[in-house]
Formats: structure tokens, sequence, C-alpha cells
């Protein structure tokens, strides 16, 4: 048996493939065999589903999709214990098969052995396990599944191969195979368009003492880069004209690898089945030559845009531009519940910020909370962000506080704004921070990262009624907005609860259905029922946004958050808390502050506690999904007694 996910996906068995019909049941069988012997929760995948647009998706249907997969893994010669059913107390899947069995996890195993290989000093055999790695690739992953959610992943599986697919042609300079480094290169130009494969190619060439050729390679490359991207004026151009012309001018017993910049496709180094990626193969070997003199490496400028329809926040704003002091490291955390606009303020704050810190601006998003992606470890993010600094791949250190200790070393003397947006916890954040004074960090979480010492903390609450009106006219377009009562914009965003996630989402709605008016929208709003299932719009969802947050508990603070959300009362204290939850005062009281540092409940008062109406509709929601009527019933009976 074999499954493929590296091209089109598909299921063998010993007779040759195996048919499955049903689009749902190859996003199953695909993401069940990427993530093989991991958890995979069932509200992932039906958000997977839902969202793909594949019929009506409920937790039946995800069923039937399950089953069907385990008929047809069967029928490829696997055991009926290779998919067990969810169990409802996790709530999650798992693909229990051998890894060999997927070409993915192959490519993953080969990459590691890679690495293993170059730590031990065999280049040749790093090599050799790179060249399997990347020729378990037989085109575009999960071909056949046009799918958007899916576009996440698709991209994460294609940053590996890119990677890998360098780390191969970098192996190969140093083992002096120059022309398979050209061929490879002119090939992948067109499925990987960034300049960093043509710095590489041009190193070869250099090497191999076929000066002559860097001229046409460079302006072959550099016109395909430009048709690919469709780009006339890009940084990539510059780029390899410059490598190209040192490269010319250098002897050629000089030649080494060049520092380069962050990639120009920059994105998340995680793999996305969940295993600890391995550094760039040479970055393993520990080599530490000192590259020559070329051109000097540009300033990191790698802030996002500054988010458009940016409203109020003028308050926090004035605090965070209060904060630069040259005698430390100013260090900022944002926290504050999900869909709030933690970073967008953290963005536009910055953008304010660059004039005063010259040398530029790193940004990583650690995806503490995204969808299908587990967070960043510290190490793999010091890598990413020492070559935005610009590090050669070869002089990173494997260890984390061997990379901590250069980041901080290549900072000291450094006046730069770094956003480190989406963090889980302090520990993610902690070996991000410059050592030195003259830096100032911004951090967005959704928890308070009440550990980080010396810290600035800014709490973001939900915008009052008047920048939340704004924030609508100006998303939805005032001409909608034209004529329409005022008192039915001011209700729609007290229906939204202030939240910018979910006025955006509104607005988007309105924008997208031009025979909408403001009351017939908030008058679908009123139905708090249903409220969250109208605050959807392609691929933002208040409920996904939450579900994250919910995600992240442990399993008693899961049961917790559902339990609490039963409560009819506007707010509640850890007396009413303990009758649901069948606990002790104490108990209770601990759990309502790990809800309430999670932003999942907000303390108005000292002792007591009231969610935001947004998220008491998801905690009813959930305790609807998870809980039996049973266990709501006792709960609410142990609470009026």
């Amino acid at each position: 048996m074999e499954i493929r996910v590296l091209g089109e996906v598909t299921l063998y068995g010993p007779d040759g493939p195996v048919a499955i019909q049903r689009v749902g049941e190859r996003i199953v069988l695909a993401v069940l065999a990427i993530n093989a012997g991991e958890d995979v929760e069932a509200t992932t995948l039906l958000r997977l589903l839902g969202e793909g647009g594949v019929d009506q998706i409920t937790p039946r249907t995800l069923k039937d999709y399950v089953a069907a997969v385990r008929t047809a893994l069967q029928h490829a010669g696997g055991s009926r214990a290779m998919l067990p059913d969810a169990r409802r107390r996790r709530g999650a899947y798992r693909l229990d098969i051998d890894p060999d069995l997927v070409d993915y996890q192959r490519f993953a195993r080969h990459a590691r052995a890679a690495r293993d290989h170059a730590d031990a000093g065999d280049d040749q055999a790093a090599a050799e396990s790179l060249r399997r790695a990347t020729g378990e690739w037989r085109g575009q992953p999960l071909a056949g599944i046009d799918r958007a959610p899916l576009d996440g992943l698709r991209h994460e599986l294609n940053e590996r191969h890119r990677s890998v697919a360098r780390d191969l042609l970098t192996l190969q300079i140093h083992l002096g195979q120059y022309e398979d480094v050209t061929r490879a290169a002119r090939r992948m130009i067109d499925t990987y368009p960034t300049d960093d494969i043509v710095v590489l190619a041009l190193h070869a060439l250099a090497r191999n003492g076929r000066r002559v050729e860097i001229p046409d390679f460079r302006d072959f490359a550099t016109g395909r880069l430009r048709a690919l991207l469709d780009d006339d004026d890009a940084d990539f151009d510059t780029a390899v004209r410059d490598v190209a012309d040192t490269l010319l001018k250098q002897p050629r017993e000089s030649y080494r690898l060049l520092p380069r910049s962050a990639p120009a496709t920059v994105g998340t180094d995680r793999d996305p089945s969940r295993f600890d990626p391995p550094p760039d193969a040479i970055a393993a070997t520990g080599r530490t030559e000192e590259p020559p003199a070329g051109p000097s490496h540009q300033v990191p400028r790698q802030l996002p845009a500054a988010p458009q329809a940016f409203t109020g926040r003028t308050v926090e704003l004035a605090d965070l531009d209060k904060i630069h002091d040259a005698s430390t490291v100013v260090i900022t955390a944002i926290d504050g519940m999900a869909g709030v606009g933690k970073t967008a303020l953290a963005v536009h704050a910055a953008h304010q910020m660059v004039d005063r810190y010259p040398d530029g601006q790193l940004f990583i998003d650690l995806h503490g909370y995204t969808d299908g992606v587990a967070p960043i470890e510290p190490g793999e993010a010091l890598n990413w962000m020492l070559r935005a600094l610009g590090v050669a791949g070869e002089r990173i250190p494997i260890s984390l506080d061997q990379r901590a200790g250069l980041y901080r070393s290549r900072l000291a003397d450094q006046r730069m704004v770094i956003v480190l947006d989406n963090a889980a916890a302090e520990s993610q954040v902690t070996p991000l921070l410059p050592g030195a004074p003259g830096c100032v960090v911004l951090v967005t979480s959704r928890r308070r990262l009440a550990g980080l010492d010396h810290t600035h903390t800014l709490s973001l609450d939900t915008l009052p009624p008047p920048d939340a009106i704004t924030l609508l006219r100006q998303t939805a377009g005032e001409s909608r907005l034209v004529g329409q009562p005022p008192e039915l914009a001011a209700e729609l965003v007290q229906l939204c609860g202030g939240l910018p996630l979910a006025i955006r989402i509104a607005a988007a709605r309105l924008r997208s259905h031009p025979t909408w008016d403001l009351e017939h929208l908030v008058q679908r709003l009123r139905d708090q029922q249903h409220r969250l299932v109208e605050l959807e719009a392609g691929r933002r969802s208040v409920t996904a946004a939450l579900d994250l947050s919910y995600q992240d508990l442990g399993a008693d603070l899961q049961r917790a958050y559902r339990l609490v959300g039963l409560h009819p009362g506007p707010d509640i204290e850890a007396y009413a808390a303990a009758a649901l939850l069948d606990g002790t005062l104490r108990e209770a009281g601990r759990v309502l502050e790990q809800l309430l540092e999670a932003h999942l409940l907000q303390e108005p008062v000292p002792g007591r506690y009231r969610f935001h109406d947004l998220t008491r509709a998801h905690a009813a929601y959930t305790a609807t999904r998870d809980e039996t009527e049973h266990s709501e019933r006792m709960a609410l009976d142990r609470l009026l007694d």
C-alpha cells in the first residue's frame, strides 16, 4: 500500500490505484497522511471540508468520509485499526501507518537523514539523502483538490521542497558538482521563482571557471523572474545583478558563498507534518569560513503594509509612542481576545516608529494561533531572522543558545523595530529578544505574557461605538450606508460586540450582497442563536478565530469554558462557577483566572467575570457540540440548587 500527496492525491494497493470518488474523502486522506501518527482535530477537518465548499458538512458527514477512507484503506491492504474512530473525549482522528508508506513522510525522513549526515561531516551522504527527498516530488502537492482552505498547507509543502532543493544545490557546490547545480537551477526557476536559486547557479558558474556565462545566465534568470512574477522593477533584479557583478570581479580562488537576505517568497518554514524540521543542510555542517567582502546587506524592511481602514486606538498609540528609551531594550506585549486587532495595532504603530529606528524592521508570524500550522519553534524563528540580518546559512549555528547569542550580537549596535506577531507563550518569545539597548520589540498574543520581565503590557479592548461605526463605514464603503438610519449602524456594531474582526466580516457581507441594506443585515444578526453563523465571509470567521483559542486550552479548561458558558446571567463569580464545574471554590477561582488570561473571559470588576457577547455564543455552541444533554442538565441543576 502507498499514499501519495506530493502530486495528485492517490491511494495505491497491490493491484494499482484504489478509487476515492469524493473530494471530501481525498481531503481527509491527504491531511491524515501528511500528519501520519499524529492526532488531527475533528474541528480542523470539518473546517477544511466545510470552507472548501464540499456540500453541507456536519460531524456526521465527516464520519461518513472517514468510514469511506477506512474502506479504501482496507481495499489497499491496510488494517481496520489503521484509522480509529474519533473519541468523544479527544475529538481527533489519527492515521496509524508505517510512515514509509506515505511519500511526504519519506521526503521528511530523507531530509532528517541529510541533517544527520551533515552533522557527521559526510557531505556526500547528505547530498544523496537530499536527492532522495526531492525525488519524492511528482508535481504540485495535493493536485486534484482545488480548495482554498488547503492553499496554506500546499504553500507549506512547497516551501519545504524549495528549502530542501536549495540545500541540495548548496551542498553540490561544496562538493564541486557545478554542472548539476546549473542544470537544476534552470529547471527550478519556473517552479520556484526566487533569487536564492539564481544566486546559487551564479556561484556554480563562477567556481566552474565559466565566468563568461554569468552575464547570459543573469539576464536569462532575471528576465524569467520578471515574467513569472509579473514585476519589472523588483528587488530580486538588483540582488542578482549585484552578486553577478561581484563574482565577475573576484579571482576564482576567492569564491565563497555570499551572505544573502531572506528569500523573496518568505513564509513560515514550519513543516505541516509537525516534525521538527532540519535547518539548512549546510548550516548543520558547522562550517565557519568567512565570506569575502561583497555587496553590503540590504537593510531589512519586513513590516507588512500598514493596515487599511485603521481606526481609533488613539490612547493606545499615544501609550506606545512614549515607550522609546535608548538606554534599554523596550518591549511591549499587546494582548487581547481573538479578532480584536492586535496585529493591526502593532503594525500601524511600528510604521510610525520607523524614522526613529533607521537600521530596519524585522517581522515574523510565530503562528501561536494559526489554523493547521504548529507554532514556530524559537530555533527555527532565529534561523529565519538571522538570514534576514544577512547571516549566510552556513554560518548559522545548530543549537538554540548559539543562535540566540549570534542574533543578540548582530543586534548589539542596531536600532531596529522588531514585531513578534501571534506568540503562543513566553518561552517562544524570550530567545528572540535583543540583549543590548537600542531596539524596540512589539509582541502580540492572545494570552497575557506576564512571564516576560521588564515588559510594558497593553491589553486591547474592543472598539468604542464611535470608532466601531467609523470602521464599519470605511470597510463597507460610504455609499453602502448613505441614507441608512444611524441607529441601525449603531445596533450593527453593538451586535458585533465592537470586535473589529466581526465588524469587518459584517461589512464584507454587506459589500458582497448589493441588495442588502443595514436593516436586513441587522435583522439577521439579531438572531443570537445563529449570529456566529452570520459572521463568516470567505476564509474569515469569528467562530474559527475563537475555535483556535478554545483548542489551545487543556481538556479541563475546555470543559470549564463550555460549562461556564451555560450560566444564564450577565456575569459570574467563583461560587457559581464552582457549582457548574462541581469543584471547590479555589479550583473555580483558578479556572476563571486562566480563562481570563486566555482572553476568553473579561473581569469588569474584581471577582466578577463575564463573556464578550460573541464569546458567550461560542461557549454555548461548543457546549452543544461537545457536552451531552445529561452533563449540561446536571451542571445547571447544581447551579440552581
